[in-house]
């Protein structure tokens, strides 16, 4: 495996977020992990990549068990990663050139010229050729979210994690994203972890799907099957009907 929690609990002071959360990623597929707003998706990724440190359980990278490294063992892991955020977090006031070359300048200090290049290559990759010069605020939504997924692939990582990688986009442009998702894993051979509530993209991204519910993985397997779930929660989840196990608070004013 290529990444393991075994019984995580993570809480924020009475909030119990996760609640004995084991959960493997497997080398070379995309992992999706679903589940309700609210419900640990993003602290689950960010635990596995090493941003926040359990209260119990083991988080294992390739083997390592990470809770416990030094700043410098930890550094060394995280360098196999990349995150796509959720909206993209690309910095206004640079251009898109300067954008996706900001981790390559910090972290491997590339020359001017080689830098230009990995910039270039990246921004083809995701179609986005000859760009550079442009600032955010003159891009449409999905040049956002390629731009933040170029800046992403630049490091050539091991592992790419993506936070709801279709929110805010129309269903067209959704659905270039998922292409763009299947692409870069096809060309790069990455293992992928992707948040999700969009059920279309799970099934098409994902090799298996994971479903995160009271804290725990619940249940996990192939979007075939994870679309013939016989368990309440899962098919309550996925059809995206209010009516069954999971019960939402609503406030009328």
């Amino acid at each position: 495996m290529a990444i393991r929690l075994n019984n995580v609990y993570k809480s924020f002071g009475s909030h119990h977020v996760l609640q004995g959360c084991t959960i493997e990623v497997r080398d070379g597929e995309t992992l999706v992990i679903i589940g309700g707003s609210g419900t640990g998706k993003s602290v689950t990724l960010k635990i596995m990549i090493g941003l926040m440190k359990p209260d119990r359980g083991e988080v294992f990278v390739d083997d390592e068990e990470i809770t416990d490294l030094n700043e410098e063992g930890l550094s060394k892991v995280q360098h196999k990663f990349a995150y796509v955020f959720q909206m993209g977090a690309l910095f206004d006031s640079l251009t898109v050139g300067e954008n996706v070359a900001f981790g390559l300048k910090q972290l491997h200090k590339y020359d001017a010229v080689k830098t230009r290049d990995i910039v270039g290559k990246t921004l083809s990759l995701v179609g986005l050729d000859g760009i550079e010069k442009l600032k955010p605020a003159e891009l449409s939504g999905g040049m956002r979210k390629r731009v933040a997924i170029a800046r992403a692939v630049a490091m050539s990582p091991e592992y790419l994690f993506y936070d709801e990688p279709t929110t805010g986009l129309d269903p067209i442009m959704s659905d270039v994203i998922n292409d763009l998702i299947l692409n870069l894993h096809s060309k790069l051979g990455t293992t992928g972890v992707v948040i999700t509530h969009d059920m279309k993209s799970a099934y098409k991204v994902a090799t298996r799907i994971a479903m995160l519910y009271d804290g725990r993985i619940i249940e996990v397997d192939t979007p075939e099957r994870i679309q013939n779930s016989k368990n309440p929660v899962v098919r309550q989840f996925i059809t995206g009907s209010s009516q069954g196990p999971i019960q939402m608070k609503v406030r009328a004013y």
